[in-house]
């Protein structure tokens, strides 16, 4: 039997053999990559863009980010604005932007003009309080949208559960409480809508010492005294000895009649409040008092029913900027050894005297506008001090400055004009220095001294007043040097200032 030997597979040419069936393989291969590269121009260059956006609005913040780095066209289209918007209301349920409290004055920019990739990392990895959320079980489709993130009913729980340097977002609602604020977080309310912390029996938020540098911000602060105890002695925010936190865009109102909106006491007390509304509080706007200190710029206060601020007991804030008005009583009383540095702030429209010293207070007021008092603008009595420097004093029901019962405050390079009576009044053992001050166009005297009063009036210039220079009666007395008058109606001098005045010049 003949066995037909196996056929080989052709070759070609003198070199070594190679054989078809490999020639179909490369061709095979050869052509797999031609489709490759057909087909990825296709994905990343082709799709049109409304649909690449269409099926990356599907797409979780991680999934973004993994996807931008395939190419530079899914880089740009993963960076899109309105991406990032959809995915932050869809995640956060929040219409607003979450702005970073600041001390400046910043405000939230419009829709055009936010990074919503920058606003989506902002909130995320915070703690949130919002009650409907935390209610539902996280097999809820809602919960699934948020997976990394943790709710909560109540502001107090997510302290609690908070660890230090922890973000708190409060979304917006009515939350009935009261916080012991004793870490040093952050707390911010998320808008637009108001978020609204009260109580009507304990102070709304009691920060304790440990608290630190905590931030408390973009929230209303309401105590609401109860009807059957209006006079209950709370506070919306007590601030102790060795706090020092930063509370920035708050309202705070208090219907206690013997409460306070924000009470700072104890040595080592520093917040920094900026930027809040401080009104309509049944008795004190702000109150430091013992030894406290403590940063107040760019505020609000108005409608108090009794003072706007209260500084007493060596306490020693800086009120920087703030805006102090329409007060049912005074703005600014420093009393019983009472300090601090009132510099540059507009204080107007108080039904009695813009600033009231008494009791040994010394502080300094330095470039405020004083005016528009329905009484006076500045009353300085029993002992009171100061020193007030380049301020304007002007427009105010009675006298500028009343100076009585044995104070003795400074005045220099100070502007005090405009006076519907007089401009500094003297009067029941009233001293003090005044120098360098342009005083003018005051309705009755530029400077009035009478019963027993005693200053020192040098080197100021006092002009165009409707009524007197100097007008000294009634047992007044004192030294008068350098002074210039101008364009008075008349001056007159009481017997025992006579010879104090010798250098006094007038120009008529």
């Amino acid at each position: 039997m003949t066995t037909r030997a196996a056929k080989r597979p052709r070759c070609h040419g003198s070199g070594p053999a190679v054989c078809a069936h490999p020639k179909r393989t490369r061709r095979s291969l050869q052509t797999a990559e031609e489709t490759s590269r057909q087909t990825r121009p296709y994905l990343q260059e082709s799709v049109p863009t409304e649909v690449l956006v269409h099926i990356f609005s599907f797409l979780r913040e991680r999934e973004l980010a993994r996807v931008a780095r395939v190419c530079r066209r899914f880089r740009e289209i993963g960076e899109l604005q309105s991406l990032w918007r959809n995915l932050f209301h869809r995640v956060f349920e929040l219409e607003a932007a979450y702005v970073r409290p600041s001390s400046s004055d910043q405000k939230t920019p419009p829709t055009s003009e936010l990074n919503w990739k920058e606003q989506f990392a902002l909130m995320h990895g915070c703690l949130h309080v919002y009650p409907k959320m935390a209610s539902l079980p996280l097999s809820h489709p809602l919960r699934s949208e948020a997976p990394y993130s943790q709710y909560f009913s109540t502001i107090s729980e997510a302290v609690q559960s908070s660890s230090e340097g922890d973000r708190i977002v409060v979304h917006p609602g009515v939350y009935n409480e009261t916080v012991a604020l004793d870490k040093p977080v952050q707390l911010i309310g998320a808008g637009p809508e108001k978020v609204l912390l009260v109580n009507s029996s304990l102070t709304v938020v009691d920060v304790k010492p440990s608290a630190g540098d905590a931030t408390i911000a973009n929230m209303e602060i309401k105590f609401d005294a109860p009807e059957d105890n209006p006079s209950l002695r709370q506070y919306c925010i007590q601030v102790p000895g060795g706090a020092s936190p930063n509370v920035h865009n708050c309202h705070f109102t208090n219907t206690s009649f013997c409460g306070a909106c924000v009470y700072i006491h104890g040595s080592g007390a520093r917040p920094r409040v900026t930027h809040c509304t401080i009104a309509n509080a049944n008795n004190v706007g702000v109150f430091v008092d013992d030894h406290a200190h403590g940063y107040f710029e760019h505020n609000n206060i108005h409608g108090n029913k009794l003072a706007g601020v209260w500084i007493k007991n060596y306490a020693s804030p800086v009120f920087r900027e703030n805006e102090v008005h329409h007060g049912k009583d005074v703005g600014f009383f420093v009393f019983q050894d009472g300090q601090g540095v009132l510099e540059s702030n507009d204080i107007h429209s108080n039904r009695i005297a813009g600033i009231e010293i008494k009791n040994d207070a010394n502080p300094i007021i330095y470039r405020c506008s004083i005016h528009h008092g329905s009484t006076g603008g500045v009353y300085v009595h029993d002992r009171g001090r100061g020193q007030f420097i380049e301020n304007k004093i002007f427009a105010n029901t009675y006298a500028g400055v009343w100076i009585t019962s044995e104070s003795n405050p400074t005045l220099r390079d100070n502007e005090i004009f405009g006076g519907l009576q007089g401009g500094v009044y003297f009067f029941g053992g009233g001293r003090g220095v005044l120098e360098n001050n342009n005083i003018h166009s005051n309705t009755l005297a530029g400077v009035q001294i009478r019963t027993g009063s005693d200053p020192i009036i040098r080197n100021n210039e006092i002009h165009h007043g409707l009524h007197g220079g100097i007008y000294v009666h009634d047992s007044g007395r004192g030294l008068v040097e350098v002074t210039r008058f101008i364009r008075m109606r008349w001056l007159e001098f009481g017997s025992l200032l006579e010879s104090a005045c010798s250098e006094a010049e007038q120009d008529s």
